[in-house]
This record gives C-alpha cells, structure tokens and sequence, in this order.
C-alpha cells in the first residue's frame, strides 16, 4: 500500500514538473537561397552553418543555452527575402545572418540600414553605409575584385573581355573592377570588350561571337550562380579556348561539377587563405583555420570554398557577441561590438572594423586557384594577396 502511495506520487511530480528541463535554445535567424538560381550557393552555406551549430553547442552554447540557426528560403527573390526580412523583424530578433548573394543583401539592407536587426550578409559585393547595422562578409568588392585584376595583370593578361549580368551581382562587380582598373598600376590593361546579358537567358551566344572575335587574352565573368553555367556553356560552343576568371560565389564544387563537359581549360576563381593553410605564418590565424578543417572532416564534409568563408567568420563574430553581451543583447548592442572588434582572428585572417567599410578583412585575405576538374578541386595558384605562385606568363 505504501508502496504504491509513493509509487503514485513520484509519477504525479515527474509529470507535473520535469526535471533536469533542457533551457530554451538561443535562436539566430538565416536568411538563405535554399532553392532558385543561386541555391549552389545557399545549400553549401547552410553546410558550413550545421558545422558551425555542432561545435558552438560542444564549446557551451551561449550563455550556457544551445544556440540554433532558424534557416528561411528566399527562393533567390530579393522580393522574398525583403518579406522573409520583414517577419524577422517584426518578431524583434537583434540579428540575422545572410542573405546569401548581392541581390538579396540589398533589398534586405534597404530595409534593415538605419533601424535593424543587425544583417551580416554573406555577399561581399555590397557596400553598407558606415556605422550601419548592415555588416557584409570578407573584403568590399573594390578590393576583391581588385585583388582578381592584380593577380591577372602579375600573370601578364592585358586584354580583359568582360561578360556581365544585368542584375545586382554583375552591376556591382562591373563597378568595383572598373574603379580597381582605374589604379595607376593597371594602367597597361585595358577591356576590349564588355558583354551584357540576363540572368534568365538560355544562351549567349551573341555575345560569345564578339569576344571571338574580339584580341581579348582573357575573359573575366560578373555573375553567380547557374547564369555562370550559361556563360560557359555558350563560351565552349563557341570554341572559346581563352583563360576565365570568375567571381568566388562561383567556387562551388557540386556547382562546378554540373558543368564539366564545358569547363575551360584555364578556369580561376578567387579563394581564402584555408586552401594555402602552409603558406600562413601567424599563428592564431594557423590554429583558426586547423579548426575550421577539423571540423568539417569529423563531419565528413569538405569546406566549399564559395560558401564557407563568407559565412564561418561572420557567424562566428556575431556568437562571440551574444557569448560576451548575453542571449538577449540588443541590436544596437551587438552592431555596437562588431563594429568594435579590431583583432578577431578568424580562417580569413585578421578583422578590425576600424576602416568603417563594414567588413573587416584587406586583400591579404584572397588566394586565387585554378580549377582542377579531373580532381574536382581548386589548386591554388598565387599566395595570400594574390600574389602569384607561379612565374609570369600563361
């Protein structure tokens, strides 16, 4: 009898009041183009975001809570990531993270600018205004882009064929080479040829025809995602044997893996210093990028180069911040300590905000390799700041 009487009360407390409750899991919002015309780079981003949960969650959490990233699709849309934006802020979140290209970001920005949550965008190509709550990845695309055009003019390339889209992405790019090109050293290069085409087109043909013709040594592509697809496709029927370089949101080995029955034979993209990690002296920058490794092997992926960067660094700044402030800081707390951060060493190098550019990184940061399709991987060609490894010439 007595048995049963505590038999029956300890199942009365067990289920009345749990013990040992698991606390509430920090939520960060993501906005991500899981699906549409630049989900090779949406999906390998929400890779590196996984990774990234695991080891946050074995390391503490924050605040002793779990912390877990909240992904929403924009499909690709500026328009749907502005409404995806908007549901985010109305739920009075202090940050979230992406979009994840230059089309995206913008429209996000635009609304987020002055007001917040904090938007660290996963694009560098855009340029948020100073002291904003809009942060964006790596270096701004002036010095990306210029880093591209340093790398090409060291290799001897004078005769630049640029192929554009007509959206944010290429518009942007187009902007930040033309003002790198503008630089007394590059005086020497010029572009025989400038080519625009949509992002929904099936072919450009047209264009490829020009360049053809055209005394181009080199064609130089401002655009991400599947439109990428189309420009080589259309350069291989056209039997365009010159040397491409693209943008890194194109590093993507699944996407590049899609196009191999018409990749060029010279194809470079721009990549980070976690692809040369013995060519990195400073030792906190060594022990960031041996991590980051570690951990994707554990989970048995590789780090996709057109993903990881633009994302690892940025997410992990904004959790050192909620780690140090707390799980309910506020955006203008958490935009306030970012802004602040002048010696955060991540895989891309060494950050300071201090220039009021909102990203943090210098060339010193870009690598340029050379795709390799027959082991489906990038070999690095130059040193961090794109210096080449290899001597002049092609």
């Amino acid at each position: 009898m007595i048995r049963r009487a505590f038999a029956t009360l300890a199942v009365t407390v067990a289920l009345a009041a749990p013990a040992f409750a698991q606390p509430a899991p920090v939520k960060i919002d993501v906005i991500l183009s899981l699906t549409g015309s630049t989900s090779f780079t949406g999906k390998d981003q929400a890779d590196s975001l996984r990774v990234l949960e695991t080891y946050t969650n074995k390391t503490g959490g924050i605040g002793g809570r779990p912390m877990q990233f909240v992904y929403h699709d924009d499909t690709s849309s500026p328009q749907v990531a502005v409404q995806l934006a908007n549901q985010i802020i109305a739920a009075k979140a202090a940050v979230m993270l992406g979009p994840s290209v230059t089309g995206t970001c913008q429209a996000v920005a635009a609304i987020v600018v002055d007001r917040g949550p904090v938007s660290y965008c996963f694009a560098p190509p855009i340029g948020p205004p100073a002291n904003s709550y809009v942060f964006a990845a790596s270096m701004p695309a002036v010095v990306a882009d210029g880093s591209i055009i340093k790398y090409l003019r060291l290799r001897g390339f004078r005769r630049f064929a640029f192929v554009i889209s007509n959206d944010a992405s290429g518009q942007t790019n187009e902007k930040a080479a033309d003002a790198a090109l503008a630089l007394p050293e590059n005086a020497a290069i010029h572009v025989v040829e400038r080519e625009y085409f949509a992002p929904s087109a099936v072919s450009i043909s047209a264009q490829a025809a020009k360049i053809k013709a055209s005394d181009a040594d080199v064609v130089v592509v401002w655009c991400a995602g599947a439109p990428f697809g189309t420009v080589l496709r259309s350069l291989n029927d056209a039997n365009i044997t010159l040397p491409v370089m693209t943008t890194g949101a194109n590093y993507s080995p699944v996407q590049l893996a899609q196009y191999v029955s018409f990749l060029p034979k010279d194809l470079y993209l721009p990549g980070y210093p976690f692809l040369v990690p013995d060519l990195i002296e400073a030792p906190a920058h060594k022990a960031a990028i041996k991590t980051f490794l570690d951990l994707f092997r554990s989970a048995g992926l590789e780090p996709s180069p057109g993903a990881a960067p633009y994302v690892w660094d940025p997410a992990m700044m904004v959790i050192a911040g909620l780690r140090k402030l707390g799980p309910d800081a506020t955006a203008t707390q958490l935009r306030d300590y970012i802004l602040g951060i002048r010696d955060f060493t991540g895989i891309n190098g060494r950050y300071d905000f201090s220039s009021g550019n909102q990203h943090g990184l210098t060339a010193e940061s870009q690598v340029i390799v050379r795709w390799d399709a027959a082991r489906a991987a990038g070999i690095p060609v130059s040193r961090p700041g794109a210096i080449p490894l290899e001597p002049k010439g092609r």
